[in-house]
Parts: structure tokens; sequence; C-alpha cells
């Protein structure tokens, strides 16, 4: 009977991910977009949680004139 209840107590193993978790994205940092170093100079909230807006500025310190959401940029 103990044998039973040991086997049956015995947790599955979890399983991870497969993607790394995301870097938080953050005003003032450093990051990529399309392949281009640019820093994140501000954040759009006006849409729902996950599909925020992101205003970015490149090396000179002009800012792009559209946003990019979260799967466009990548932090470094």
């Amino acid at each position: 009977m103990y044998e039973i209840c040991a086997l049956l107590a015995h947790k599955p193993a979890r399983r991870k991910s497969s993607k790394p978790r995301a870097k938080a994205i953050r005003v003032r940092e450093r990051c990529t977009v399309l392949g281009h170093e640019c820093v994140v100079t501000r954040r759009d909230t006006s849409h729902p949680a996950p599909y925020n807006a992101w205003y970015v500025a490149d090396m000179d310190g002009v800012e792009l004139p559209h946003s990019f959401s979260r799967d466009m940029i990548v932090v470094m």
C-alpha cells in the first residue's frame, strides 16, 4: 500500500518552455529595430496591455515617425 502512495505522490516533471523569457522594454534603453540600433523614447499605453506601442529614436536622437510592436524590438 505504501508503495502505491509513493508512486502517486510523485509529481510529473515540469516542462520548460521552448522560448526564452523576453527581456522587459524600458524607456531610454538601447535596442535594435529591424537591424538598426535605436533607443526607446516612449510607450503608448492607449491600447490594451499586450498591444502597447513603442516609439524609438535612432542613435542621432531623431525619433522615428511611427511606433513598433514588442516583437519588432530586441532589447540589448
